[in-house]
């Protein structure tokens, strides 16, 4: 069960986007993947229970993070052309 404690999981996955991209470590394009990837790993870890239901909750924290960082990017279009 995801606990509203699990929405430090998604800024943590987040931070560490933002730190790939600051860094320029990773294209823009692939930071989406590295998102669910890192969903994925720390679903693994974060998680108890079958492996399958770990892998799910990960994909949840990978899209989630992704679709955060997404929508601060749209929030910051709409401010700009303001």
């Amino acid at each position: 069960m995801i606990e509203i404690t699990d929405v430090v999981v998604v800024a943590v996955i987040m931070g560490l986007v933002q730190l790939t991209k600051k860094l320029e470590w990773l294209p823009a394009k692939y930071l989406p993947l590295l998102s669910l990837i890192l969903g994925v790993i720390s679903g693994i870890i974060y998680f108890d229970g079958p492996i399958e239901n770990k892998v799910i909750f990960g994909i949840i924290l990978g899209l989630s993070a992704a679709g955060l960082y997404d929508q601060s990017k749209a929030f910051k279009s709409i401010e700009k052309e303001e």
